[in-house]
């Protein structure tokens, strides 16, 4: 993925909005930094999505044009995608967006990013993924040479298990969205003493990698209020560590919280509104394949005591 550089560009975002097996919709958002936000209206944004492309299916590509919706606060251009192609683990679909931007026919920036159109969200207290009910599984991983071992990434494609990663490098992101492995980025180190403007940069960074699903986000170091509104196509979690006061910010979409005693976990965790995943950090490093087992092993106890939206080790 490219980054504009060009001094009059704050940020682009690309997103998907609304989108059903016949069409989806797909944004392109330039903010413009804060001195040059006069010049807006005299601004077009243009482009095309490419696409859609994925290593294990043979697809024809198209080329959908990005049209110009006007100006406001940001440019903003959309796609309508027929018969779009969702980012799911099992068929990673990617497309590639071109944009320019363009003023009184002189292009002044040019960008290229890829794009995930897929249906992640939460109903109640569940996950729900591509159409489905979704029991998120994960192992917190850390990879000496920056990215995993391809059985690594296969395991992690074919059993849907995904790898939470502090930080995830663009090269892992990339990888993991070209082959299909689901991320969770534990973005808490990574926020500590910036502002919260900076804070909703790499958030906003991280999301747009079509591999990253959660980022977690420490509500006591950073208002998640203040990333909420800026970051989309991604849920925001809230960690708790055991003695945490169970009390949860009302922006955070997801919460991962350790596990001690089941029963206690259970009753502590019942009222909780935002989807509660379970988590039992292990006391060494695993292999993937035990990782999955440990998560499994997690579920198994506390089956008896309740049903969550997912189990991470």
């Amino acid at each position: 993925m490219t980054q504009p550089h060009d001094p009059i560009v704050e940020h682009v975002e690309l997103f998907s909005g609304a989108a059903d097996p016949a069409v989806a919709r797909v944004y392109a958002s330039v903010r413009l930094a804060e001195n040059h936000r006069r010049d807006i209206a005299h601004l077009k944004l243009r482009g095309f999505l490419i696409g859609p492309e994925c290593e294990f299916a043979h697809t024809l590509p198209a080329r959908i044009p990005l049209a110009d919706c006007g100006s406001g606060e940001t440019l903003l251009a959309e796609a309508l995608v027929p018969d779009p192609c969702f980012w799911t683990p099992e068929l990673p679909f990617q497309y590639r967006a071109e944009l320019e931007v363009i003023d009184h026919g002189a292009i002044i920036l040019r960008h290229s990013a890829v794009v995930r159109i897929h249906r992640l969200g939460v109903r109640g207290r569940e996950l729900f993924f591509d159409g489905k009910r979704f029991v998120l599984r994960g192992s917190f991983r850390h990879y000496s040479e920056g990215v995993p071992e391809n059985a690594e990434l296969d395991f992690a494609r074919e059993t849907v298990t995904a790898a939470v990663v502090a930080w995830p490098s663009d090269t892992l992101c990339q990888l993991a969205s070209r082959r299909g492995m689901l991320l969770v980025a534990d973005m808490r180190a990574a926020l500590v003493s910036v502002t919260s403007r900076h804070a909703a940069e790499r958030v906003r960074a991280i999301a747009q990698w079509p591999a990253v699903i959660v980022a977690i986000v420490d509500a006591e170091s950073l208002p998640l209020i203040e990333l909420s509104g800026s970051v989309r196509n991604l849920l925001l979690g809230q960690y708790l560590f055991q003695g945490d006061s169970p009390a949860v910010s009302d922006q955070a979409q997801v919460v991962f919280a350790e596990v001690g005693e089941p029963g206690e976990f259970a009753t502590r965790f019942k009222n909780c509104d935002p989807p509660v995943l379970a988590v039992r950090r292990l006391p060494e490093a695993v292999k993937i394949e035990q990782a999955r087992a440990a998560c499994d092993a997690l579920q198994g106890d506390l089956a008896p005591h309740g049903d969550f939206a997912g189990y991470v080790v």
